[in-house]
């Protein structure tokens, strides 16, 4: 059974707004009933996973396709679209990620060091910098993730369905 998200309803609505979309058309596109695209409007039902993707890439909204990936993946996803002046082209996506890469390596060194101090005897500063590290991936991963995100969609492909995969072909290693 396939995962499905909560609370999209709102963000369904709004981006159909912006769109100025109806009902309707948006049943028509997305191929499903007017009557269960209006169910995912109100937040009356929760939304599967692959037809939240479908939506959100027919309504063209960033805004619902974050959400539905912070509520699909479970993901701390801090871009947003003052972050990225094109938050769904690739390239600029992969230009994010690389940066977040370099600066992730740059304090990676001042993180372990501080991390090889057992926990009670750490300085202030030590915890400062394991914090300031701990963001720096957080983002880092976040960058990723939309990168890989965008990937899946631009090759037709469901990108949870891509991660458990990897992650059962991982746990048979």
């Amino acid at each position: 059974m396939e995962d499905k998200i909560k609370g999209l309803g709102e963000f369904i609505r709004k981006a159909m707004e912006r769109k100025g979309i109806i009902l309707e058309r948006l049943a028509q596109e997305t191929e499903q009933s007017k009557q269960i695209v209006s169910n995912y409007a109100t937040s009356y039902r929760d939304v599967p996973v692959s037809k939240a993707s479908r939506i959100a890439k027919n309504l063209e909204d960033v805004s619902l396709s974050y959400h539905a990936a912070e509520q699909a993946f479970g993901i701390l996803n801090l871009r947003r679209s003052n972050d990225l002046s094109h938050p769904d082209d690739p390239f600029a996506i992969s230009f994010v990620r690389d940066k977040e890469e370099r600066e992730r390596q740059a304090i990676e060194p001042i993180v372990f060091a501080a991390m090889l101090a057992p926990y009670n005897k750490r300085s202030k500063t030590q915890h400062e910098e394991i914090r300031h590290g701990i963001r720096e991936m957080a983002e880092e991963i976040s960058s990723e993730l939309l990168y890989f995100n965008s990937v899946c969609e631009e090759e037709h492909l469901n990108a949870l369905e891509m991660i458990e995969e990897t992650n059962l072909a991982n746990a048979r290693r």
